[in-house]
């Protein structure tokens, strides 16, 4: 009877602990995350409106901003958990190019053949 239990117990954590095991244990928490998740999605917004025209854009901007903002997030956890300013600096100027290079490149706020 105590098997049971013990076992019917396990499987009741184990419960309670999946969702949390299945995102990987991790959550977005800083400041980075949101922000570099807003800018990948404004990214993935307007990909999807370019892909519709019969003009298309190259991969290669959205391929180069998405990986940037993958870099630029892990270096801003990083400041967060070393505290340290540097890192702070570079994170915010990453952040800062990755809008500017979105800007210069896809133009978002233009026509393609602008």
């Amino acid at each position: 009877m105590q098997a049971a239990r013990g076992k019917a117990s396990s499987v009741q954590e184990a419960a309670l602990v999946a969702p949390a095991s299945l995102s990987g244990g991790m959550r977005m928490e800083t400041v980075y995350d949101w922000v570099t998740v807003a800018i990948f999605a404004g990214l993935i917004v307007l990909f999807l409106q370019r892909s519709v025209g019969p003009e298309r854009d190259q991969m290669w901007p959205y391929f180069a901003a998405s990986v940037a903002c993958a870099v630029i997030n892990q270096v801003g956890n990083h400041a967060i958990d070393t505290g340290e300013t540097l890192w702070h600096v570079i994170s915010i100027a990453g952040i800062a190019a990755i809008l500017a290079f979105i800007h210069y490149f896809l133009k978002p706020f233009g026509k393609i053949g602008d």
